[in-house]
C-alpha cells in the first residue's frame, strides 16, 4: 500500500488561517508552537526555540524559497503580538535569534493551535 505522505502532513485549523488572513502565516505559527512543544530551552517565563531564518527555511519551511519571505511572515506574527523574538545568546557574535509564542494573545484573540 501506497501512503499518499512520505514525510509528516502539516495540520492548521482553517480558522486559525482564515483569522491571519494568511494560510503561509498560520503554517508558521502552527509548525513553531510544534518546534516549542519539543523545546527545553526555558527563559524568562516562556519556552523558546533558537533558529537562524536559514535553518527555519532548510529544516522547516523548504517549501518557502526566500529568507526574506519567511523572515516578513514572521515580522508579521510579531506585529499581531503573537511570536515573540529575542537574543539569548552568549556569544554577542552570535545573532541567531530566539522565537516563542505569546499564549495569552492567541487566546484572547480565540485562534486555535493544533497539538
Amino acid at each position: 500500500m501506497t501512503l499518499l505522505f512520505d514525510a509528516s502532513p502539516i495540520a492548521v485549523y482553517p480558522d486559525l488561517a482564515a483569522s491571519l488572513g494568511s494560510l503561509q502565516e498560520a503554517i508558521v505559527l502552527q509548525q513553531l508552537h510544534n518546534q516549542l512543544c519539543d523545546s527545553t530551552n526555558f527563559k524568562n517565563g516562556a519556552v523558546w526555540v533558537c533558529r537562524s531564518i536559514a535553518s527555519w527555511q532548510s529544516d522547516v519551511f523548504p517549501w518557502i524559497k526566500s529568507e526574506t519571505t519567511l523572515r516578513s511572515y514572521f515580522k508579521d506574527l510579531c506585529r499581531l503580538g503573537l511570536v515573540r523574538v529575542a537574543s539569548y545568546n552568549s556569544d554577542p557574535q552570535d545573532r541567531t535569534l530566539w522565537y516563542t509564542i505569546d499564549y495569552d494573545r492567541v487566546m484572547e484573540l480565540g485562534l486555535h493551535l493544533c497539538d
